[in-house]
């Protein structure tokens, strides 16, 4: 079993993997998210702004569950 929680704080990404937490600068070259049901949304809004930008070369890792596959939000989007 493992017990996760989040997210905690403000967090505000700006590009090419330098984001904030609660005004605090952070840099990272890879961001593993983890998101059940409409947990999905404040992580599609990172991974679509990296992959808008062809110059943010931040790698993404999704892991992603819901009840019943119907019930998935942007699945089309997440199926490209």
């Amino acid at each position: 079993t493992i017990d996760m929680r989040g997210p905690v704080g403000e967090f505000e990404y700006s590009e090419c993997g330098n984001f904030k937490i609660n005004d605090i600068a952070h840099n990272v070259k890879r961001f593993n998210m983890v998101a059940g049901g409409t947990g999905i949304t404040p992580c599609y809004q990172v991974v679509d702004e990296i992959l808008r930008n062809p110059n943010d070369e931040t790698q993404i890792s999704l892991i992603f569950a819901c009840n019943d596959v119907n019930d998935l939000l942007c699945k089309a989007t997440l199926d490209r």
